[in-house]
């Protein structure tokens, strides 16, 4: 049963998606406010996550992500034009060869991952609105909609 506490996320790009979908373990109602889902671009960007974020999120259901990733073993940095100016290069490695330091993964790919669940679940509800004002002073904020047609 779905607990009484109710949470409004504007926007459905793959941050607000991601929290949505995490909160929703938490059994919350959710509401999602999105303009249009079918114009959603993400743009082609490759996203790194840490070992530890990457488990988060297989952990909470989204078990396909870990095959669809790269596996980051190795990293070195290289500092010849920053302000900071290493004394000399760093190098990264994974304690064995079983682990990542993190994964690098397509975040079309995750969008879409996320996305998918999203629309199953049953405390999720999208709703397709478009913010028409926001009024703010201090003590809260009105955000006013107006149905699209």
């Amino acid at each position: 049963m779905p607990n009484s506490q109710k949470i409004c996320i504007i926007g459905s790009g793959l941050t607000a998606s991601t929290i949505a979908y995490l909160l929703s373990k938490f059994r919350l109602q959710i509401d999602i406010v999105e303009q249009d889902l079918n114009k959603k671009k993400i743009k082609p960007t490759k996203l790194a996550l840490s070992k530890h974020s990457l488990d988060q999120l297989c952990f909470y259901g989204l078990k396909d992500i870990k095959k669809k990733s790269n596996i980051v073993k190795n990293i070195y940095l290289h500092d010849s034009y920053s302000s900071i100016s290493l004394k000399k290069d760093l190098e990264f490695s994974a304690p064995n060869t079983k682990e990542a330091l993190a994964y690098i993964i397509d975040g079309r790919i995750l969008f879409s991952d996320i996305s998918k669940k999203l629309q199953s679940l049953k405390n999720i509800n999208i709703i397709k609105k478009e913010i028409s004002s926001i009024n703010d002073n201090k003590f809260f904020k009105e955000i006013i909609f107006k149905d699209l047609k």
